[in-house]
């Protein structure tokens, strides 16, 4: 279920990681984009006619190929994959997201748009590198084109919930624009997958056309298993073969009210009904165990362990004890999604299907869900002897329900594994949000850095005044502000020049000295000081409130207007000191 969607959430997360995040070198070929975005298409058809050309030269004979030759949409080919790196690489190499920036840059949304462009054309020429064309005739190009489609629809809801989850952030940015903190990035997430979750079943049922199954015996046995178990579902649909021609059955959703079960019509026929039942009760226990669910908290940790990532590199940064290039962070990320979903949810899904298999086996011992797994792989042509990396091969699934025959114990020792697992799990998320709150608290900003300070101290440099300024801001917002003066003091020993740390002290002794005329008078000094070097608003709003705590209201009111003149050109102004903020500034100051 996961591989056909793998690609397209691969490029997505390399793009959020690209996006800003990451130091980019210059365009290397530096093309015109309508002509770059056109080229990642013709590539997509190229890449698929490689594909099979290869394919052609290795068969011993040149026959045309059989419809089960031809390779399908939903799976994760060789071509596919190589359409995903030349992607890649011209989004990196060309800078392709950041050049999109800038030609919507009057859209309030300009990095969405960019987003969304790239995303669309990556889904259109995956969707051209899946299918290649087998006969060069007008038959030949049409089924290309057809299989196209059918790999656009098959993409269609993973790709519409990357976009709404993208509006939905959008949105609480703009709601909540001046009300950041570090829990606002935990916020998106969790309401994001709330939000996911709920719409997440019915857009894919809807996207791929699937439809009830027709009324009768099959759908009342269906049901009665579901439903004896409390397990129901907001329907029971069949499975698109022209969408996704594996023959299977398996259950979307979380929630009662959205969630499907879906089955292959092929699958429905041949199976009997005691066959079919066996597969409902396998279906039933991957509800009544919550399987979905820990999918769900294996997906947050891995967002939880990329966020780890990001607040270490952060400190590492921040602290300058050391920095990641950026390709290096790009291809570790691609590689971590890669492994955790061959091996993380590979194992999960393993040991959930094995449950399932204990659960239908209890119900209805070994026969029927024996030959209902055979005829699975007889109408998917799979061997039944192959390994399977997330559901175990179907003899290693027979073998081990035969042994459970002999050794009873086994099941119940499986089901204590199998909640070992979600312990693990749960406590892999707490241990990982956890680690994520402590990392991004100004305590350890402040300890690190302290620490990283206290090791060269005795060979200070002009190149650390920066971080010592740094270590009067953070004791300056956790309130020591008698010890950040002292770090501001030590930065400008290295930096007499440097305007931030000359206009942060003066604001912190106009706020810390209101009886020492001594001290507010070097408040003028140190921002008239900061002016010198750069003619911010913030640093003219510094000077103000300096004038006035002296009592020179007439010189802080025309420095309040020359801080709002600036505000108004777009210099200095934060999402903490908005252009309203100096306009009340500027009253404040000209008393009215």
């Amino acid at each position: 279920m996961f591989l056909p969607f793998l690609p397209l959430i691969v490029a997505s997360i390399s793009l959020t990681l690209l996006a800003g995040v990451l130091e980019r070198p210059e365009p290397w070929l530096n093309m015109p984009i309508w002509i770059v975005l056109p080229a990642i298409l013709v590539f997509g058809i190229l890449v698929a006619q490689l594909r099979q050309n290869i394919r052609i030269l290795n068969r011993s004979e040149f026959s045309s190929f059989s419809e089960q030759d031809k390779p399908s949409s939903s799976k994760f080919t060789y071509n596919r994959t190589g359409i995903l790196l030349i992607w890649m690489v011209a989004v990196f190499g060309e800078q392709l997201d950041l050049r999109l920036v800038e030609i919507f840059e009057k859209s309030m949304a300009s990095e969405t748009i960019s987003f969304v462009v790239l995303l669309l054309v990556y889904w259109i020429a995956d969707a051209l590198a899946a299918i290649p064309v087998y006969r060069w005739n007008s038959s030949g190009v049409n089924q290309k084109f057809k299989g196209s489609a059918f790999h656009l629809r098959l993409q269609l809801p993973i790709l519409a919930l990357i976009f709404i989850q993208l509006f939905w952030i959008w949105i609480i940015n703009m709601i909540l624009p001046e009300q950041t903190s570090n829990w606002t990035p935990y916020f998106e997430i969790l309401s994001s997958l709330i939000l996911l979750v709920l719409i997440a079943p019915a857009l894919i049922v809807k996207s791929w056309g699937a439809q009830a199954i027709e009324k009768g015996s099959a759908d009342e046995a269906m049901r009665n298993e579901l439903e004896q178990f409390r397990t129901p579902v907001a329907g029971i649909l069949c499975w698109p073969d022209s969408i996704m021609p594996h023959s299977t059955a398996g259950v979307i959703g979380l929630v009662r009210g959205f969630r499907y079960l879906l089955i292959s019509t092929k699958l429905l026929k041949e199976l009997s009904n005691a066959e079919l039942r066996a597969v409902i009760a396998h279906e039933a226990e991957h509800i009544r165990r919550h399987h979905l669910f820990y999918y769900l908290i294996a997906v947050t940790g891995l967002l939880g362990f990329f966020a780890l990532a990001v607040n270490v590199n952060f400190l590492l940064v921040f602290t300058e004890i050391s920095q990641f290039p950026g390709l290096v962070l790009g291809i570790f990320a691609i590689i971590i999604v890669l492994l955790f979903m061959r091996f993380g949810i590979g194992f999960l899904s393993q040991n959930f299907e094995r449950q399932a298999d204990c659960h239908s086996f209890e119900r209805f011992g070994i026969t029927h869900i024996s030959t209902a797994l055979l005829k699975v792989s007889w109408l998917n042509g799979i061997n039944p002897e192959q390994d399977n990396w997330h559901h175990y091969g179907i003899r290693q699934r027979i073998d081990f329900l035969s042994k459970c025959l002999k050794k009873p114990e086994m099941i119940q020792h499986h089901h204590r594994r199998v909640t070992r697992i979600k312990i693990g799990c749960a406590l892999m998320l707490v241990g990982l949000l956890g680690a994520n709150i402590i990392l991004t608290s100004e305590f350890i900003k402040t300890n690190l850095l302290a620490w990283k300070l206290e090791r060269s101290n005795d060979n200070w440099k002009f190149e650390d005044a920066s971080l010592l300024t740094k270590m009067g801001d953070l004791l300056y917002f956790q309130d020591h502000k008698n010890k950040a003066e002292i770090w501001y003091r030590r930065a400008l020993e290295l930096n007499p020049g440097e305007s931030r740390t000359l206009n942060n002290l003066a604001w912190l002794l106009t706020e810390t000295h209101l009886g020492d005329k001594k001290r507010l008078n070097e408040s003028m000094e140190l921002a008239q000081k900061a002016l010198e070097g750069k003619r911010t608003a913030f640093i003219w709003d510094t000077l103000a409130e300096a004038y006035f705590m002296n009592g020179l209201y007439e010189k802080a009111a025309d420095a309040a207007h020359n801080a709002l003149e600036s505000a108004e050109e777009g210099n200095g102004i934060s999402v903490e000191a908005d252009l309203d903020y100096y306009k009340k500034r500027f009253k404040q100051m000209a008393g009215e």
